[in-house]
């Protein structure tokens, strides 16, 4: 289902001298986050000749039954595409801070990070040597050096997502009577394996795990090694979902994840998997980081909200705290929500 904008730049940029005209033109007619706002005619044109200069037309390059070797070609067209759009985006802007007046909507009540949790934090983060284990657990050791990526604008790492993606997996099992989805995510470096091998390459990697019993498969995806992105396979309401908070679309991953749902059933269920009803969505509408940097936490946040059913409706604003909360959850090993 389309996700309605979230919060709103307008104001800010308009009294901000530091801004040139046409840059604020640029970030209105992108970010603009009023609720009954839809986009003009022209920005949408604007769209589709992006969209066709990036990827072919659909009809032509994503057929179900496409090739590894064209799979490949399309990834790296669309990935050199999303490093130019990086690069210029990150020239335009160092960071922007929002504040919590913009914020239009009720928010959910996220749990608050008392005194208590800050002390953790603190001696998580400058309690001894920064190449200390402060956790280690789902065969992942996690050092200060990791934790130290979800500090300011810094970009969070393998170790920090892979361990927070089983975090998500262990809460849907502890919570399974609670109604929370049942949940089973992939790794960082799944989406690379899937993309330069195909399933052949990660039919090991499921041998002890029918993936067709879980509700949400978290898929974190790593563009040009330079923008974290989340992909959710709902196998519950049969569509394939791919968030990116920078609003550009990847027909590629959504294709090789169905392709690869196709697979793993005729390899390991030794029956066709239909997917013919399933929609593949790229969710343009989604809550868009405002800096270069806080990419990996939105994609972390993506996963949280969908693995436990809830409405994505954060922003920019929240990701301060939910960096802090996810340095208290890494560090203790268990989530707060």
């Amino acid at each position: 289902p389309p996700i309605d904008p979230v919060n709103t730049l307008r104001e800010k940029l308009e009294t901000n001298s530091k801004f040139s005209e046409d840059v604020v033109e640029n970030v209105q007619r992108k970010y603009s986050k009023t609720s009954d706002h839809r986009k003009s005619l022209i920005e949408q044109e604007r769209e589709k000749i992006d969209v066709r200069h990036r990827l072919q037309q659909p009809s032509k390059r994503f057929n179900p039954d496409f090739s590894l070797k064209e799979l490949q070609r399309n990834t790296q067209q669309y990935e050199g595409s999303f490093e130019r759009k990086l690069g210029d985006f990150m020239l335009k802007f160092d960071t922007i801070v929002l504040d919590e007046e913009e914020s239009e909507e009720e928010e959910e009540a996220y749990p608050e990070l008392t005194e208590e949790h800050q002390g953790v934090i603190k001696r998580a983060l400058y309690g001894g040597p920064r190449t200390d284990v402060v956790m280690s657990k789902f065969n992942i050791s996690i050092t200060r050096n990791d934790l130290a990526t979800l500090i300011g604008d810094n970009w969070l790492n393998d170790e920090v997502i892979n361990f927070y993606m089983n975090l998500l997996m262990e809460r849907s099992e502890q919570r399974a009577d609670d109604g929370v989805p049942r949940v089973y995510a992939m790794n960082t470096f799944f989406i690379p394996k899937l993309l330069s091998a195909g399933h052949s390459g990660l039919k090991r990697w499921t041998r002890k795990v029918d993936i067709f019993t879980y509700d949400i498969i978290p898929v974190p995806v790593h563009v040009g090694r330079v923008h974290w992105c989340m992909a959710i396979i709902d196998l519950k309401n049969k569509a394939i979902r791919y968030y990116d908070s920078m609003g550009t679309p990847n027909n590629p991953v959504l294709n090789a994840l169905e392709q690869y749902l196709r697979d793993e059933s005729l390899d390991k269920r030794k029956k066709p998997f239909d997917t013919s009803d399933f929609q593949k969505q790229n969710m343009h509408e989604c809550p868009r980081q405002m800096n270069g940097s806080d990419c990996g936490v939105f994609s972390c946040m993506f996963a949280e909200h969908e693995a436990r059913g809830r409405e994505i409706g954060f922003c920019q604003q929240h990701m301060p705290y939910f960096r802090q909360k996810m340095i208290y959850e890494i560090s203790q090993g268990r989530l707060l929500t």
